[in-house]
């Protein structure tokens, strides 16, 4: 898979793609009134809005506010597991996350989360199952090309 790593965020709205969200309401902000509201009304019970599916599949992931960091980072590679999942049921190739609360550590477990859970032992199987997911657009104005390359060394020290 192929990871860009692009400094900033585009000036155009957030109309596809990941959003890593804190569960504060300002990130809503980059959202129309009606997306907010749903969005709140999810997080209260979810910790994953899908706002549109197919061609473009457009999600908000509640980031964890625990006191404690260990439980915050596996709760968001299990997110990422997780949204692994939706993203392989809609057969996406492409995908952008943006990291909006700007936490590097949080979002590198989500990545590490979405990229591990790609890996299929398939070695004696007779039919493989492709994976769909191709490239993959991180938008971050703090993460440096140095912990996406550590990251992909851990994703390639598992597979």
């Amino acid at each position: 898979m192929l990871i860009r790593l692009i400094h900033g965020f585009p000036e155009q709205p957030l109309n596809e793609g990941i959003s890593l969200l804190p569960i504060s309401n300002t990130y809503l902000q980059y959202y129309s009134h009606d997306e907010a509201a749903y969005i709140s009304k999810k997080f209260e019970n979810e910790n994953i809005a899908l706002l549109k599916g197919w061609p473009v599949l457009t999600a908000a992931v509640k980031i964890p506010d625990k006191e404690d960091l260990n439980s915050n980072l596996e709760k968001m590679r299990q997110l990422g597991s997780e949204m692994h999942d939706m993203l392989a049921r809609e057969n996406a190739t492409f995908t952008r996350i943006y990291d909006l609360k700007k936490n590097d550590a949080l979002t590198l477990a989500f990545l590490e989360g979405l990229m591990l859970s790609m890996y299929s032992f398939q070695k004696y199987k007779s039919e493989r199952k492709e994976q769909h997911l191709q490239v993959l657009e991180l938008y971050s104005e703090s993460i440096s090309d140095e912990q996406i390359n550590e990251l992909r060394n851990v994703c390639r020290a598992v597979f």
